[in-house]
């Protein structure tokens, strides 16, 4: 693949976040009110609008809902054994970014400029289906279990069923609603490099050793087991490129955002996120070249 073409999605997300660091620098910013606005209004309608206009079949639906949650819990698990055996302490938030990865807005453009429209909307899915996770699972790991019911007021979850119900039934959002519902979960992903740019000025980074750790295992072990899944149940085409590409991207820079809601273990989960971006701009390539293209 052209790597002007990788810099051209690649650069955008520093940008953005640059941007995000050198405003945190000058001027002060509520960072839980930019949280808020991301996890209950611009996700939900990004979730909704996305989902509603998806059309392919259950098997291809339920096939990379699967692949997504086994290649997401596998990742989890697997860097938990890790660490234990290495005997390093992690915080519980820092295994959100391992966990979850940024199939939106890498993800996306790589899968429509390789694979077309088609591709494309197999890409949302696996987001969504990850996305889902990090409001449920990720909330869950972020609290620590306290609050057993606070994932079910996350207005993501009822927009995200809403809308595989009007894809399935095939009911159309009226063009009035779907307009400014679409336009408001466009401003999703920026929102939130922007707020990992406003996290990263205010913190210091002490140690490299965990979020190096951290990110090498969340783009290798996210690879390895999309490699794995895709062989075992022999998922072919570009359905499978799709798993492995959008398996080994760096950390979901969402995390950010639940992080900073829940006000735990921000600066770690920050870093993490950095340091896998950066180092995307290196595996990404070779993914591409070697596993999909």
């Amino acid at each position: 693949m052209d790597l002007t073409r990788i810099l051209e999605i690649i650069l955008p997300i520093f940008l953005i976040a640059f941007a995000g660091y050198l405003f945190r620098r000058f001027r002060k910013i509520d960072l839980k009110t930019l949280a808020d606005l991301i996890i209950y209004v611009s996700a939900p309608a990004m979730a909704l609008t996305l989902l509603s206009k998806q059309q392919m079949s259950l098997k291809e639906i339920s096939t990379i809902i699967f692949s997504a949650a086994f290649v997401i819990l596998a990742v989890g698990a697997i860097s938990l054994l890790i660490f234990k055996a290495l005997r390093i302490r992690v915080p519980a938030g820092a295994y959100l970014p391992i966990m979850f990865m940024n199939s939106g807005f890498i993800g996306y453009p790589l899968a429509l400029f390789l694979f077309g429209e088609v591709g494309f909307s197999r890409a949302i899915v696996y987001d969504i289906t990850n996305a889902a996770l990090i409001f449920t699972l990720g909330i869950y790991i972020l609290t620590r279990g306290k609050d057993r019911w606070q994932i079910f007021k996350m207005p993501f979850i009822y927009a995200a069923l809403l809308g595989i119900f009007l894809a399935a039934s095939g009911i159309k959002i009226p063009a009035l609603l779907f307009s400014p519902l679409y336009m408001i979960g466009g401003t999703t992903i920026p929102l939130a490099l922007f707020l990992i740019g406003c996290r990263l000025a205010t913190i210091n980074i002490s140690s490299w050793k965990i979020p190096f750790i951290a990110s090498s295992l969340r783009l290798g072990l996210g690879l390895g087991l999309g490699l794995l899944i895709v062989f075992l149940f022999k998922i072919g085409g570009n359905l499978g490129k799709i798993i492995i590409l959008s398996s080994s991207l760096p950390s979901a820079i969402t995390t950010i955002a639940i992080a900073e809601e829940y006000n735990a273990d921000t600066e770690e989960v920050a870093s993490i996120i950095a340091i896998s971006t950066l180092l995307g701009i290196i595996t990404i390539p070779l993914v591409l070249n070697w596993f999909v293209v």
